[in-house]
């Protein structure tokens, strides 16, 4: 499946307030529960300071992006260093309905081949074909901007569940 789209991801500085890694674990520990609502954060942040996120919406069904990423301390803090990346299955779903319509078009071509004249076969066939390809290409054109807009929202809700510092620069 990496041969057909290519997962989008974005790189992700967040300097935090604590001063050692141990800190920062204990505090986001500690914070963890406290947010609720419709768009709640799946956290995991190991002692070592690893740390494994994504959003977990309310009556959704879909597989929005993760967050894997490294908390690493400097002179001026403690920095979450990692990347947003997109789902597999944000993937997925395109290269499925473009393979399928792909393996109608050949069944069409083959009914074709095997009986020249107009069979129910090669209008359900060529109809099938077009529909899903144009339901691949409109996944496809959507993957973009719905990847850029839900990393925004985690990384916003990163930046909210860290207590990101506001003054200090990130990049990366």
């Amino acid at each position: 499946m990496g041969a057909f789209l290519r997962c989008q991801q974005r790189k992700l500085a967040v300097p935090l307030g604590a001063s050692t890694v141990a800190t920062a674990v204990n505090d986001c520990r500690r914070r963890n529960g406290a947010a609720g609502g419709r768009d709640r954060l799946r956290l995991r942040v190991h002692d070592d300071g690893r740390v494994r996120c994504c959003s977990v919406r309310v009556g959704r069904r879909n597989s929005p992006p993760s967050f894997h990423g490294h908390l690493e301390e400097s002179v001026d803090g403690v920095t979450l260093r990692g990347a947003i990346r997109e789902s597999r299955s944000a993937r997925a779903f395109p290269v499925m309905y473009t393979t399928g319509a792909l393996f109608m078009a050949v069944i069409a071509v083959a009914c074709v081949v095997a009986h020249p004249i107009v069979v129910p076969g090669l209008v359900i066939c060529a109809i099938a074909a077009v529909l899903l390809g144009l339901l691949g290409l409109a996944l496809r054109s959507g993957r973009v901007p719905t990847f850029q807009r839900e990393a925004h929202a985690l990384e916003m809700r990163i930046r909210q569940q860290f207590d990101a510092v506001p003054g200090r620069p990130a990049g990366w």
